[in-house]
């Protein structure tokens, strides 16, 4: 979109506006809960996407970061105490009728007649009350659930987050028919759950000023996964990670290691870890059969791999010197890259790591592919939502440019100099650890059959003065260059985004792969700014993430089938592939059989 007179407009009001001033919520017009006359019942999704415009306003300072909050969760347990997170902030927001005129003079091209004197006069004051109990992500659920019908709650400063004072005094409605009760600070309280979520009402009073938030909690009967056995810290330098370690049966300390490194972007809980190796039962499995399950997580997961190389290596060695029985290592997505350059970064060295099998799970050997439309999608509205923002940030991180593809750096679509640099080195030392059994399994089909025809209408976003987006998947060779990119909002710079024009010699979301959801994570993200009409195809929700061929390390055309492991093709002695595209790093019963049966016992 070029930069109309209405746009120049809203740039300049914008540019009054104080630092020291409150937050403005200028994009998106969330409809906050303000804990008087409107208070719906929030669950944590509902409660962080209306966080997140909080955290994306015009001088937020005074709100605290999301990713800081996640962090803060890293350590609530799914059948521990659930926090209840609180945001009390007082916010402008551009008034109604001032919406509805840049509406209309949006809709006619033309600028705002009369225009306005100031910044102050199209704004409102809005008092922002809501509450929620927060869980940590949990391997496979979009919400984050509590395990066991008995959930304790418990309200801590950590969690009040606030630019109005001090901290309130606080009763609770548990809806159990005897009303409100006074609750303190770090004293918590237990609710029956006879349904699959727990209701509860919050009541807060701030000297005369007095709101109410209601918040929901799904409950779950799965059992939560065990707590760690042991808990290594583990560092190379600066770089750091732990290892959470859970002993065979029998065990009560390391005897038969099987070290198991996480995928991109690091930093998940040891619950999370557990659930990600237990799939079809697989943790458990192996640790009843002997072996210590060691769980490798990065500090700093963005970090060029070959520092968190590093950590794998601390990890073996950690193990090393508390067993001398053989080892096995391997890891998911991204970890059995960083497993695969520790291992061989030390046989390279002369170093022992005692392993006798090294395993992956869709690692992305010769590459991930993530949607260039996506990405491209993320890049160009980045300034109108801080989620967006955070991608952006993940996509441009150093791990991420080293194990995809196609990066998308300044409306090119490249291989990033990081990746050929780490192909390199890796090429270099011998590519894959020669002292030990390779194994490797594929998310994807082994058919060679394609799930999705070229150059095909992704995502939509119309009917809206103020944005507009659509994209497309690659097209074929035979289709030429095409646009698979293309929009902008109203304040988007003249001439920017540029539209995203490619040419592709594989259409690579319909290759037999594992699979990721990034048209649903894009549709997700228009919607959730409140603005036009999104429209997605839902058989397009998901689409190939990392190949079959990639997870195999096999150079040939993606659309062949998958030879057998007797080949020769890979560098895998032998490797498993799925019946059905499946999502990324999925374990599905029949590859966790495979897995235990070629790992066997402990010798």
């Amino acid at each position: 979109m070029s930069e109309s007179p209405l746009a120049k407009q809203i740039q300049s009001l914008l540019s009054q506006h104080q630092p020291d001033s409150r937050p403005l919520v200028w994009t998106g017009n969330p409809r906050f809960p303000d804990g008087a006359r409107r208070r719906p019942v929030l669950d944590q999704l509902e409660w962080e996407r209306l966080y997140w415009f909080l955290a994306n306003a015009r001088d937020a300072s005074s709100v605290k970061h999301p990713l800081q909050l996640k962090a803060q969760l890293e350590a609530v347990r799914p059948d521990g105490p659930v926090p209840i997170a609180i945001a009390y902030f007082d916010v402008d927001q551009p008034a109604r009728p001032f919406l509805g005129r840049v509406k209309a003079a949006a809709k006619s091209g033309k600028a705002l007649e009369p225009p306005p004197s100031d910044l102050a006069s199209v704004l409102r004051t809005q008092t922002v009350f809501m509450a929620a109990g927060l869980l940590a992500p949990q391997f496979r659920r979009e919400l984050p659930v509590h395990r066991g019908r008995d959930v304790t709650f418990v309200l801590s400063a950590d969690y009040h987050l606030t630019n109005l004072g001090r901290l309130p005094k606080v009763e609770v409605d548990l809806a159990d028919g005897k009303g409100y009760r006074a609750i303190g600070f770090d004293e918590p309280f237990t609710v029956r759950a006879d349904r699959d979520t727990v209701e509860i009402e919050v009541r807060c009073r701030y000297g005369r000023r007095r709101r109410r938030a209601s918040l929901s909690v799904t409950v779950s009967d799965a059992p939560a996964p065990p707590r760690p056995d042991e808990t290594w810290r583990l560092r190379d330098g600066n770089v750091t990670g732990r290892a959470f370690v859970y002993h065979g049966a029998g065990h009560h300390s390391v005897i038969d290691p099987l070290i198991v490194a996480e995928g991109f972007p690091g930093g998940y809980s040891d619950s999370y870890l557990y659930e990600l190796m237990n799939q079809a039962g697989t943790a458990d499995a192996l640790r009843a059969a002997g072996y210590d399950l060691i769980m490798v997580r990065f500090d700093q997961g963005l970090r060029p791999m070959q520092d968190n190389a590093r950590i794998v290596a601390a990890c073996i060695r950690a193990a090393r010197l508390r067993t001398s029985r053989p080892l096995i290592v391997g890891g998911f997505s991204m970890g059995g890259l960083i497993a695969r350059f520790a291992l061989t970064s030390m046989e390279h060295r002369s170093e022992a790591h005692g392993a006798r099998v090294f395993f992956t799970v869709d690692t992305p050997h010769r590459g991930s592919y993530t949607s260039l439309a996506a990405q491209w999608f993320v890049h160009a509205f980045k300034a109108v939502s801080g989620e967006m923002q955070l991608l952006s940030a993940l996509l441009d991180s150093p791990a991420n440019q080293q194990f995809v593809m196609q990066w998308l750096r300044d409306g090119m679509a490249e291989t990033s100099p990081l990746r050929t640099a780490f192909a390199d080195e890796l090429e270099q030392m011998g590519s894959y650890p020669q002292k030990t059994r390779l194994l490797a399994i594929a998310c994807g089909r082994g058919d060679g059959k394609r799930s999705v025809k070229p150059y095909r209408r992704m995502l939509s976003w119309t009917h809206s003065p103020f944005i507009r987006a659509r994209l497309h998947t690659l097209p074929a060779k035979r289709q030429g260059e095409r646009t698979i990119g293309e929009g902008g909002w109203l304040l988007s710079p003249a001439g920017e985004p540029k539209p995203l024009n490619l040419a592709s010699d594989v259409a690579w979301e319909g290759v037999p792969g594992g699979q990721n959801y990034y048209t649903a994570m894009a549709a997700r993200l228009a919607r959730d700014l409140g603005c036009g009409h999104v429209a997605q195809s839902p058989d397009l929700a998901r689409t190939c993430s990392v190949p079959t061929v990639s997870a195999l390390d096999i150079d040939a055309d993606p659309f062949t089938p998958v030879p057998p492991p007797s080949s020769g093709v890979s560098p895998f002695h032998d490797y498993f592939v799925c019946a059905q595209d499946e999502d990324h790093v999925v374990i599905t019963p029949e590859a966790s059989a495979w897995l235990r049966d070629r790992l066997g016992t402990p010798p």
